[in-house]
């Protein structure tokens, strides 16, 4: 970038006029600093990096100091723009994070998750490579957040679609046939989503709001006659990315996932009769529109 070039200028000039290493580097601070105006960050840096005597190169960075000061409370913002600067800057980051997802499902619908790469990521994006590590650490925390989207994805539809339905036993039945049907529909769609999933659960904002709001609700009501939340919340996920795995390895018939549902209202307490009557009410269909296809 051209305001380097002086910067690295600048400060190669003051080291001539006897300014030391050091001072050279807090001008070099100031002066990217103007560029990017930051000033209230330039003050916390002179102010440690000042805190040596030094002479000559002590006056002209004082010097330096009033001058930025001086600009910066000239030009600096209120503190509203400020907050709309760093809202717009949490806003242009959410986007990049959502282009970057968008692609990788992209990719994973052409290449799977096992063969899928950053770079092929970066590349589906536009975007270059380096901007991958400002939001992801490994391909596999990328792999986690697309899989993590394509679950919360469903269950908001599901939520939608289940909106009416006053028994916590009936929404949860519907969400787990849901879950696996679409993964008999979709497979890659169900191994992205199996493969992630084991590890990290599968939890986005909405499905652990859900659940969680699910569980408790039949435990208070005494419809699941379980111990503790969480034992319901694992019996529900456990056995759905089962009941997935066995549909993905052609191991399960057409009825399994009414009969997945059944079993796990029976393990929360729900009467065998009745847990089978509500595994086997007719699902509203889903809107492919509201689903993004992988395969």
């Amino acid at each position: 970038m051209p305001c380097f070039g002086g910067l690295t200028q600048a400060v190669e000039g003051q080291a001539d006029r006897g300014v030391s290493t050091a001072v050279a580097s807090v001008v070099a601070i100031l002066m990217a600093a103007s560029y990017f105006n930051m000033y209230s960050i330039v003050k916390m840096t002179l102010l440690s990096k000042c805190s040596v005597s030094l002479s000559i190169g002590e006056r002209s960075v004082k010097w330096f100091a009033e001058t930025m000061k001086s600009s910066g409370e000239k030009t600096g913002m209120a503190p509203a723009q400020l907050a709309r600067r760093a809202e717009i800057g949490r806003e242009r980051r959410a986007r990049t994070r959502a282009l970057l997802i968008d692609a990788g499902i992209r990719v994973l619908a052409e290449k799977g998750p096992d063969n899928a790469s950053i770079d092929d990521f970066m590349a589906k994006a536009g975007l270059a490579k380096g901007t991958f590590y400002n939001h992801f650490q490994t391909r596999e925390d990328m792999l986690t957040a697309v899989a993590t989207d394509l679950a919360e994805e469903l269950n908001l539809h599901i939520v939608e679609l289940t909106a009416a339905m006053p028994d916590p036993a009936q929404r949860m039945a519907c969400a787990v046939r849901y879950f696996v049907q679409r993964a008999a529909d979709d497979a890659i769609w169900g191994w992205v989503i199996l493969r992630i999933g084991l590890g990290a659960g599968l939890l986005g904002d909405s499905m652990a709001r859900e659940l969680t709001r699910d569980v408790r609700e039949g435990v208070k009501s005494k419809r699941f006659l379980i111990d503790a939340e969480r034992v319901g919340a694992d019996v529900i996920l456990g056995s759905g990315l089962m009941g997935i795995r066995s549909v993905l390895l052609g191991k399960a018939g057409p009825k399994h996932a009414s009969a997945l549902a059944a079993s796990i209202l029976r393990a929360l307490g729900v009467p065998a009769s009745e847990a089978a009557k509500i595994a086997a009410m007719k699902l509203p269909a889903l809107d492919p529109s509201k689903l993004r296809r992988l395969s």
